[in-house]
């Protein structure tokens, strides 16, 4: 490798010495370019310079461009011209500017040559060239002569690299090294190798090889390996960078599943990003008849909504998806929603109708404090007709545990006490409730015996006739004293 190097840089060099004498027989009388040194030497990882005079030898003032060729880094090695233009040169006057030269720190140690040209700015006939010989030489005698990989385009998704770093020593053994190896996406470093090196033989070669899988989600974009020498101080040696590009591979996978219930089919699109690069603004759509556009119930609102030939489209617009992430639109085709709400409307009405419009009849208890022998308990029987109808021959109902006696003191209706095989039966006949009337009846208890616990009183019962004479009964619930 370094032998074709020095054979393109010797050729080079050559071409460039036959063509500047003839550029300046051409135009030595109107311009005059000295370069001092014209020859360099510069060690790896520095910078030198060196100076150009420029003198206008036309009677006229004149303004002169400076180029230098190879103009861009050559070999390692890379120009950079103080001033591009010299401004206003008197007649016989003279202007000063400096050329630089920086060697790369993984540059070989070759000779070559870089051609500097002046030319006048209005008149293509005066120009001169002069040649500057630059002679690399080396820090040190041991560096990475070369730093290859087994693929510099990866096609498929998650392939494997092999990097190999090969380091040279010219002079006698030395060592310990450490080879640092890192693999960067731009600023970021994705991955680093750290391999020890104990000894380097004198006059040898060492490569040292490392291998990298990439993600199967890695970006496509361009990644750079870089190699860095020192020595197990942790002092600088060398450097060699080299890059490889990922190509792009597009892969976005759509799946949808479809559910049940009893009232809805629900609809699920998965989105997935199976490829390397950022999927961004694309559009997930779905098409149904206009009919059953009336029953379609989005979790999230698509961003367009269209009508064409009579199917109705429904996009829901993706901003970003990065590789190996998944996103999801989720809709119902509700069905039944319409029966659904008729359904829940007659059972409302009829409850309405049950609940509202009929005879009621409720029980309760005043009563605070333990159950104690003789203690009195208050009952209070609420009856309401509730239809919009009258009702009549309505006959309470109510039965007293055989655990408390009926206390013969009434504030409303007195009832008809008679024995019952659970208790005391009572019993209130009322000859009729216009709609919307309200009657009270209350009776008071008191247990015979002290109570631990709670004692729970029957429901009541009524029963009437409605405006069809027919026979009816409803109860109250039943309550539990504390």
């Amino acid at each position: 490798m370094i032998k074709k190097i020095a054979a393109v840089v010797i050729t080079a060099s050559l071409l460039l010495i036959f063509i500047s004498p003839v550029k300046a027989a051409e135009s030595d009388m109107g311009v005059e370019l000295s370069v001092f040194p014209s020859v360099i030497t510069i060690n790896t990882t520095e910078t030198k310079y060196v100076e150009l005079n420029i003198t206008n030898n036309q009677d006229v003032e004149d303004s002169f461009s400076l180029t230098v060729w190879p103009h861009s880094e050559w070999a390692g090695i890379t120009p950079n011209l103080e001033k591009y233009k010299i401004s206003k040169l008197s007649a016989g006057e003279t202007a000063t500017s400096k050329l630089y030269f920086s060697v790369a720190a993984g540059a070989d140690e070759i000779i070559t040559t870089f051609l500097v040209s002046v030319n006048s700015i209005t008149n293509p006939e005066v120009s001169l060239s002069e040649d500057v010989i630059i002679r690399v030489v080396r820090k040190t005698e041991i560096y990475i002569s070369k730093l290859i990989l087994d693929k510099y385009y990866l096609s498929e998704q998650g392939e494997c690299i092999e990097i190999t770093t090969t380091i040279s020593n010219f002079g006698l053994e030395s060592g310990p090294y450490r080879l640092q190896t890192s693999i960067k996406k731009g600023p970021l470093t994705i991955e680093q190798f750290e391999d020890y090196i104990e000894k380097v033989p004198a006059k040898s070669t060492e490569d040292v090889t490392n291998r990298y899988c990439f993600d199967k989600y890695a970006i496509a974009t361009t990644y750079y390996i870089e190699s860095n020498l020192r020595t197990g101080l942790n002092k600088f040696v060398d450097i060699r960078t080299t890059s490889l590009i990922i190509n792009e591979k597009p892969n976005l996978v759509y799946k949808k599943s479809v559910t049940y219930t009893p009232f809805a089919q629900k609809k699920t699109i998965k989105v997935r990003n199976e490829g390397n690069i950022v999927e961004e603004n694309f559009y997930v759509s779905e098409a149904v008849s206009d009919f059953i556009s009336k029953f379609f119930y989005p979790e999230q609102d698509p961003v367009v909504s269209e009508i064409v030939d009579g199917k109705v489209t429904y996009k829901w617009l993706i901003h970003s998806l990065e590789p190996g992430e998944e996103t999801e639109i989720k809709f119902e085709i509700r069905f039944f929603s319409i029966w659904f709400s008729g359904l829940i409307l007659i059972i409302l009405v009829f409850f309405a109708f049950t609940n509202v419009y009929r005879p009621k009849i409720k029980k309760n208890v005043t009563f605070i404090g333990p159950l104690k022998r003789g203690k009195e308990i208050s009952v209070l029987l609420e009856i309401r007709n509730s239809t919009i109808d009258e009702i009549k021959n309505i006959t309470v109902n109510d039965t007293i545990p055989s655990i408390a006696q009926i206390v013969e003191r009434f504030d409303t209706i007195k009832p008809a006490i008679s024995k019952a095989e659970t208790g005391t039966a009572l019993t209130w006949k009322i000859k009729s409730l216009q709609p919307l009337e309200e009657r009270v009846l209350t009776y008071r208890i008191k247990p015979v015996v002290d109570i631990i616990g709670s004692m729970r009183l029957p429901s009541a019962i009524m029963s009437y006739l409605n405006k069809r004479k027919q026979k009816k009964s409803i109860s109250s619930k039943s309550v539990e004293i504390k």
